[in-house]
């Protein structure tokens, strides 16, 4: 592998000057990574929030390249760093290994995954003085000179430039690494919420557009929206923002009472099925979380529900489902979080029918949170993996008659982190 590690004074010191390395149309770098060596299917993110790392699997969940690429990593045409705060698209182009760095950063980086050259490098935001951090949460790639970022922060200075505003999607040309200026301004679904405080009569607040996946299907890009005030106090129902690709108009199809609706996911086996998964507001979670399928028609935008599961419904389970990964229409895998400290009892992976509410525990970890993480499915195979942050990744695998069974574990830290994802490559 072509990697040179910086030392660590140094990798401080450029970390530090990421607002001021100007990394626009950065230039290509050629042979900056080895090819892989097979083909992948899988990508696994490791991370602490202090660094991260990117590994690739095959169709088998077999180890191509234990680290391709991690934070110490500075080949040709890399300009900024990556940082611990990374993620992958949702959809990815095929045989383009596209990286998000996010909050602080907001930088996105694409990488030819067949020759290992870096293909460029693009800011997020322009320059500003307020302070602002776009913090870019997902890419759609609508042609080959359009990419749409969802930029998950919203500037409360007011009179500030479009591009350094948030709440929005900006496009970026994948040809040339460059922003167009174009922007899809989502801050009129904002809507004011009651925030209750300690003492006193409640008081009225915006909960502000908070963009988080976004998929293209067909002409039109589901966007899933957080909506949150900006001390978090409270939260608005949910709503999937509809864009259409061409024209930019805006619709939005209404996912009441449920809220924190912003990670999206398509349907496996399907071209036009999103899931979306509400994690409810985390005063009250569970009467406000659940996972919704809809129908999203690609030539007018209409989005329809075809199936919803609330978790009101079925109050003697336990509660918000902080990761989730659908199998087919009718059934997911949730993962049930035990908590957050040492002494908080361990995680639940389960298989639940959206339909009954019906479900079955797969396995149980071994310490809270270590299940913290974003599993992948790949329905051709029936193969499911899932990042344990105490073992690695399990590997599962699901039957033609839907039965979930445990396989083996891969050993797998890449760069010394734990593995926290799994997403299927194109």
């Amino acid at each position: 592998m072509k990697k040179l590690v910086l030392g660590a004074s140094l990798a401080a010191s450029l970390s530090a000057c990421h607002g001021a390395i100007e990394i626009e149309g950065t230039p290509r770098g050629a042979g900056a990574l080895s090819p892989l060596s097979a083909e992948a299917k899988f990508v696994v993110r490791h991370g602490d929030y202090t660094s991260s790392a990117f590994s690739f699997l095959d169709e088998n969940g077999e180890v191509v390249d234990d680290t391709w690429i991690h934070s110490g990593s500075t080949p040709p045409g890399l300009t900024a760093l990556l940082s611990g705060d990374t993620d992958v698209p949702t959809r990815m182009e095929r045989g383009v290994f596209t990286i998000l760095d996010r909050y602080g950063v907001d930088v996105v980086t694409r990488i030819d995954m067949r020759t290992g050259d870096v293909l460029g490098q693009v800011r997020t935001q322009g320059s500003s003085s307020s302070a602002f951090s776009s913090n870019p949460n997902d890419v759609a790639y609508v042609s080959a000179t359009s990419a749409w970022v969802t930029r998950y922060s919203h500037n409360t200075m007011p009179g500030v430039d479009a591009d350094v505003q948030g709440s929005d999607l900006i496009e970026f040309d994948p040809s040339t690494m460059l922003r167009t200026g174009a922007r899809v301004d989502l801050s009129p679904l904002s809507v004011d919420v009651p925030v209750y405080p300690v003492s006193g009569p409640p008081t009225s607040k915006p909960a502000r557009v908070r963009p988080h996946n976004v998929i293209l299907v067909g002409g039109y890009m589901a966007v899933g929206l957080d909506l949150l005030t900006d001390g978090f106090e409270s939260a608005a129902p949910g709503k999937l923002a509809i864009v259409d690709a061409g024209s930019r108009a805006v619709t939005s199809f209404d996912l009441a009472p449920l809220t924190n609706c912003g990670s999206l996911q398509l349907v496996p086996g399907t071209t036009d099925h999103i899931a979306v998964t509400c994690k409810g507001w985390y005063e009250y979670p569970t009467p406000a979380s659940g996972v919704v399928v809809v129908r999203l028609d690609g030539s007018t935008g209409v989005a329809t529900e075809i199936g919803r599961y609330a978790q009101s419904a079925f109050p003697s389970d336990d509660g918000v489902f902080d990761a989730v990964q659908m199998l087919d229409d009718d059934e997911f895998l949730g993962v049930h979080l035990g908590g957050y400290g040492p002494t908080d009892p361990p995680d639940d992976l389960v298989l639940v029918n959206i339909g009954t509410g019906a479900r079955t525990t797969i396995f149980t970890s071994a310490h809270a949170s270590d299940l913290l993480v974003t599993m992948a499915y790949d329905a051709a195979t029936g193969l499911v993996l899932m990042p344990d942050k105490s073992v690695g990744i399990r590997r599962m695998h699901r039957s033609a008659s839907g039965a979930i069974t445990n396989d083996s574990v891969i050993s797998l830290r890449g760069h010394g982190l734990p593995a926290v994802s799994v997403t299927l490559l194109p």
